[in-house]
């Protein structure tokens, strides 16, 4: 079998860099978090649609 390393890597930003690391991982987690809640709106719309198109179709 084959054998994986992993290596670990500890860094010590500067005072300008930590701001620049907040700002950056502050924003990447905005656009995850809205990305996740659009997708999700998005879901629901088609879920509910089908069920307001098979209604108007079957009835209730």
């Amino acid at each position: 079998m084959e054998q994986l390393k992993a290596y670990k890597f500890r860094i010590y930003p500067t005072e300008e860099q930590e701001i620049f690391f907040a700002k950056t991982f502050g924003c990447v987690r905005i656009n995850v978090n809205t990305n996740m809640y659009i997708s999700a709106c998005i879901k629901m719309y088609r879920f509910t649609h089908f069920l307001y198109l098979n209604n108007l179709l079957f009835g209730k």
